[in-house]
């Protein structure tokens, strides 16, 4: 396992079981800009959204987030993503 630290908002971050980790979105948007395949993307977002653990909008936000500097590259496949979990 890797551990990354960064300077997060409150808005990324949530408490799971005691240890202070990204939501499922920033995740979600994290794995996109590390150059995870897009079938992958759609999945976890679509899993992410099915189960209640991210809003399509949550996703979105996370993507689309000020001074991101992979949104240019994040932004489509988020918006693929979202799209194929729509149907």
């Amino acid at each position: 396992f890797d551990i990354h630290r960064s300077g997060l908002s409150e808005a990324d971050t949530t408490l799971y079981e005691g240890l202070r980790v990204t939501t499922p979105a920033r995740s979600i948007a994290d794995a996109a800009a590390a150059g995870t395949g897009p079938e992958q993307i759609q999945l976890a977002v679509a899993q992410a959204i099915a189960r209640g653990l991210a809003s399509p909008a949550q996703v979105r936000r996370a993507a689309d987030r000020p001074r991101y500097r992979h949104r240019r590259t994040v932004r489509p496949l988020i918006g693929r993503a979202l799209a194929r979990a729509r149907q």
